[in-house]
């Protein structure tokens, strides 16, 4: 993941917002709390509501990391993945969905 990474912000109609961040999503200003949807990423930004929780995230090889806005929420667009002790997250791109289902064995 770039360091100081590009974003373009484009708003809920896909329209670009005239202004070009520079941004590292990996080092963003927040925390992780539990909550009764999961892991809720808690943006310590005033507008962190919407780029960590409607709309994914793209690391395009030029640019660095772009927003790619939606209308569904999440507590956070990410991805686990954990290994001895230690545990990681990743972005996850748009078109990437994934269900889980469990069934209790009677």
């Amino acid at each position: 993941m770039a360091t100081g990474s590009v974003i373009r912000n484009m708003d809920m109609c896909g329209d670009l917002i005239t202004g070009i961040a520079i941004f590292n999503l990996t080092r963003s200003e927040g925390h992780w709390a539990w909550s009764d949807d999961g892991w809720l990423w808690v943006s310590d930004y005033e507008w962190g509501w919407a780029p960590f929780h409607y709309g994914r995230w793209v690391n395009d090889p030029y640019e660095g990391w772009l927003w790619v806005p939606d209308y569904e929420w999440a507590p956070a667009w990410v991805v686990w993945r954990g290994g001895d002790d230690y545990y990681g997250w990743a972005p996850m791109s748009p078109g990437i969905s994934i269900n889980l289902y469990f069934r209790q064995q009677v």
